[in-house]
């Protein structure tokens, strides 16, 4: 997979099976995407090698310890997408990222993937680092972390972790009014509505 050729799109990943919609018209032209990276010197490149394969090691015990589940009947149609899935999963899982913004990406899309599953325990596992990564990168006010939390509140409210969804969501809110975005924020606020209701804590 060459970082500067290939993208993706979350809607699309997300929207081929799960059961409800998850974003409105408006995000599906919204591609996460690798970019270039910068010339860096020797011992840059030396260090960013090691927090990469640092935190590659942790990533590959999310993939090994996901709990095997039984699977609900799939059509035709639903098959071939879950094949056609299986295989964008596969290609990423083999993808070598050159610096941890590509691996945030690579983390987001692999939660995604294991989302649209229905695996939301082990799709928050990859948010969780994902997020780890670009909370370090600085960029907790960024449109990718807000859409990896967005994900990752979705997850939440789907394992019946309610509060956690409200807290969630609360902070991509904020990011998105931060950024200007008010089109997202509203977005956001209708899914803190709904997680609210099933939200008992006071």
């Amino acid at each position: 997979m060459k970082p500067n050729t290939k993208r993706i799109s979350f809607t699309i990943l997300l929207l081929a099976s799960l059961e409800e919609p998850l974003f409105s018209e408006g995000y599906e032209s919204r591609f996460v995407y690798f970019e270039e990276s910068s010339e860096e010197t020797k011992a840059q490149k030396q260090k960013t090698e090691n927090s990469i394969r640092k935190e590659t090691k942790a990533t590959s015990k999310i993939q090994y310890s996901v709990e095997q589940k039984e699977e609900k009947a799939f059509s035709s149609e639903e098959n071939f997408a879950k094949s056609e899935i299986l295989k964008i999963e596969e290609e990423w899982n083999r993808y070598s990222p050159e610096n941890l913004k590509q691996l945030a990406t690579k983390l987001s899309t692999l939660g995604a993937i294991k989302q649209k599953f229905r695996d939301h325990k082990t799709a928050i596992r990859f948010y969780d680092q994902s997020l780890s990564i670009q909370d370090r990168l600085g960029e907790k006010k960024s449109k990718e972390y807000a859409l990896t939390l967005y994900l990752k509140s979705i997850a939440e409210f789907r394992i019946g972790k309610t509060c956690q969804a409200v807290v969630s969501i609360q902070s991509v809110i904020e990011i998105y009014r931060f950024l200007g975005d008010m089109d997202s924020a509203i977005q956001a606020e209708d899914s803190l509505k709904k997680y609210s209701g099933f939200c008992l804590e006071k």
